[in-house]
């Protein structure tokens, strides 16, 4: 079960990390002002979503830790499915981001065959 707790832990520290970014970054640009007051007065969004944010990922990280395993030791294909479908997402996500082709988001050409 190593290699699946190590890839779940990785993904998840990322994940984490990114839930505490926005706080880190609000007291960062705001260091010089009433950052505090700032936080406090939209606290949903700079306290609770991380500390939730991050609890929910404690509360999962078990089960995802057995379907990575389920996914890594026990299907058939697994280790390719599991390392093959991060591609396909990236690849999906590059092809219909709005930068390509200077195109807007909404404004993609029709394709007729």
């Amino acid at each position: 079960m190593t290699p699946a707790r190590i890839i779940v832990a990785v993904v998840y520290v990322c994940l984490g990390l990114s839930f505490l970014a926005s706080t880190g970054l609000l007291i960062r640009e705001f260091q010089g002002t009433d950052w505090q007051a700032m936080v406090l007065a939209h606290s949903h969004l700079f306290f609770f979503f991380p500390v939730f944010g991050i609890l929910a990922l404690s509360a999962f990280y078990l089960p995802s830790v057995v379907f990575a395993d389920l996914y890594w030791r026990h299907l058939r294909y697994g280790k390719v499915r599991f390392l093959v479908a991060p591609l396909g997402c990236a690849r999906t996500l590059a092809y219909y981001h709005p930068i390509r082709e200077n195109q807007q988001p909404g404004n993609r050409p029709e394709t007729r065959g």
